[in-house]
């Protein structure tokens, strides 16, 4: 069961593997709702206007918007790994438990720490 962590200044809860994969899965509307999100960043990306009197205004609003469709990109992709994770491939006869596998066998967008009993609940996308 998820507990409050009191492992660092922020609000964070201490999760399984289980529990984390089955929080990051997203909803059909959700999903949806998050590509309409990329397509409006997307759209205001295109909208932006270079001047060169002003290319620091330019680099904050383009910088402002490359971070909004990193993050809503991150959403769609761990919850696609998630899914794949947890819902077996129709014609397979696999056992729809979840596996513990070492995090450098993994390959996995999720942090290494699944191996443990607890996860952060920020994964780091970059990695």
């Amino acid at each position: 069961m998820a507990t409050l962590s009191t492992n660092n200044l922020f609000q964070s809860w201490e999760l399984s593997r289980q529990e984390y994969l089955t929080g990051s899965i997203l909803t059909t509307l959700q999903i949806q709702c998050v590509q309409n999100q990329i397509a409006q960043v997307m759209q205001q990306k295109t909208m932006l206007k270079f001047t060169p009197d002003n290319i620091v205004a330019y680099a904050q609003q383009e910088a402002e918007l490359q971070g909004q469709l990193i993050a809503l990109q991150f959403l769609l992709s761990t919850s696609d790994e998630a899914n794949r994770e947890l819902m077996p491939a129709p014609d397979s006869q696999v056992n729809t438990q979840v596996r513990e596998t070492p995090a450098d066998e993994s390959g996995s967008l999720f942090p290494p720490l699944f191996a443990s009993t607890s996860v952060d609940p920020t994964p780091d996308p970059f990695n």
